[in-house]
């Protein structure tokens, strides 16, 4: 008697089909738009009206006094031009402990900043 015919041999099922596309998401807004520019232009500064531009801002000499002060001397300045404030001073390290200095002096490991007496 003969051994049993094996199975027709079957093609693999087709791929599912593509998901759709995902919605978009959230848009981000668009930045707001700038507001006007705001002329600066005084001459307030003590030392405006002496050929000289001190008052801080692009292209100045010096920054003896504020952006928009020195007219005469700087020409008409905007807000825009007005430097940002300065960024706080960073805090000060932290104090080092007084047990990092107290390992004994065999102690194989004593200078990597863990006591291990």
């Amino acid at each position: 008697s003969l051994p049993p015919a094996p199975p027709p041999l079957q093609s693999p099922p087709p791929p599912p089909p593509p998901s759709p596309p995902l919605p978009p998401g959230p848009l981000t807004p668009p930045p707001p738009p700038l507001s006007p520019a705001i002329f600066l232009c005084h001459n307030n500064c003590p030392s405006s009206n002496n050929g000289v531009c001190d008052d801080g801002g692009p292209g100045s000499e010096f920054a003896a006094c504020a952006v928009g002060s020195d007219c005469v001397d700087c020409g008409n300045r905007t807000n825009y031009e007005v430097p940002p404030p300065a960024s706080p001073p960073s805090p000060p390290p932290l104090p080092q402990s007084p047990w990092l200095d107290q390992c004994l002096a065999p102690c194989a490991s004593k200078d990597d900043g863990v006591c291990d007496d």
